[in-house]
């Protein structure tokens, strides 16, 4: 008996030297929206994350476990477990958690290992979050509640494949190169592998700039046909209580199938943000975007041109404004104004209570409440 306690004493010591460098983290998050339409349908249009309309829902409640790797300890792991709403718009394809009502997903599952060479190389291999974007999936790293057109549509969420990142310039000038299966998939839905990159400078502490970018094919077996995303990410922070954000995306893809015919697809867009803490307990955050679906490739929404029978482009814009409330350490609130306008031809994107889409724009209020640790 003694020398089974011994031995459950060294497993136990064991385990805690190993469990040393591991960081945790995550959040709950819980929200209502209301929509001023009051849609038949119960849905807020050509939203991803907060598309029901009038209803409190569970968003989040997410756990991050991992161990970084380091100069001493070149070996590392991380993973993301995701129960909620929004777990259900972020499965990837292949893992068997793709049902929308699905509310479990993994979110991320690497390995990482830093190879001790000049300025370092780091490798990451498995599931893991795009390189692309301003926004991100988790609500409480992000200006507003609500993600962005361009965080929904225009870019992938998660990729499965391997990232290879190097400090050309330490603390300036970092380049990431990887090949992963594609968008938003574990399992390749064709034979063909994607591109993905990140060239990230910082020339002033205050001030980031990113260039991103993803290219291959996705549509499923087929190889010929190649998706191009562009995305440049700028970060800056002029003053202690003041930061500013700009995305620009640019994209298309070859012989997409669409309404009336096969064609090249485009979509692009922009958004600007700004944050300003007015006290150490209240923050102020406004988004402007713009974003042009050409053919509704991307949202599904186009209108078909009587003169020529094929589909036409959806414009859309949006301007956002939330305000964060710090309740107490590590408790939050925010309360969120938005309005989404459609333009172009496509002027009646949304629905109201009779449930017909003649509707050219939408009002949403929405309110959150997290907690993070």
């Amino acid at each position: 008996m003694d020398e089974m306690k011994q031995m459950l004493q060294q497993i136990l010591e064991q385990n805690k030297t190993l469990q040393k460098d591991w960081e945790w983290s995550g959040h709950v998050v819980t929200s209502y929206n209301y929509n001023f339409n009051n849609p038949k349908s119960q849905a807020n249009r050509l939203r991803v994350f907060d598309e029901k309309a009038n209803t409190f829902r569970l968003n989040s409640a997410e756990l991050n476990v991992g161990k970084p790797s380091t100069t001493e300890s070149p070996w590392g792991f991380g993973l993301t477990l995701n129960l909620g709403t929004d777990a259900e718009k972020i499965h990837s394809a292949g893992l068997g958690l793709a049902s929308t009502d699905n509310p479990l997903d993994i979110q991320q599952a690497f390995v990482t290992y830093k190879w001790n060479v000049e300025n370092g190389v780091d490798f990451k291999a498995g599931k893991f979050v795009t390189l692309l974007g301003q926004e991100v999936i988790e609500s409480p790293n992000n200006f507003n509640i609500s993600r962005s057109l361009l965080f929904g549509f225009a870019i992938p969420f998660t990729h499965t494949g391997l990232l290879v990142s190097y400090p050309v310039v330490p603390d300036l000038f970092t380049t990431t190169v990887g090949v992963v299966n594609g968008w938003d998939n574990v399992d390749d839905n064709n034979d063909g592998k994607s591109l993905t990159w990140q060239l990230a400078l910082t020339p002033r502490k205050n001030l980031t700039i990113l260039a991103n970018g993803i290219y291959g094919p996705e549509q499923a077996s087929k190889t010929s046909p190649k998706r191009t995303v562009g995305d440049l990410v700028v970060s800056y922070k002029p003053i202690e209580p003041l930061t500013l954000a700009l995305n620009l995306d640019l994209a298309f893809e070859d012989r997409v199938p669409l309404t009336g015919l096969t064609k090249d697809a485009y979509w692009y867009g922009v958004a600007a943000y700004a944050g300003y803490d007015l006290t150490d307990r209240l923050t102020v955050s406004l988004r402007g975007e713009y974003f042009v679906d050409e053919d509704g490739a991307r949202t599904g929404t186009s209108a078909v041109n009587t003169a020529t029978g094929l589909s036409d482009r959806l414009n859309l814009w949006e301007i956002t404004t939330t305000l964060k409330i710090k309740l107490r350490e590590k408790l939050f609130a925010r309360l969120e104004y938005r309005h989404d306008q459609a333009a172009g031809r496509v002027k009646t994107a949304f629905d109201k209570k009779n449930g017909t889409f003649n509707r050219g724009q939408q009002d949403t209020v929405g309110v959150e409440l997290y907690y993070q640790f």
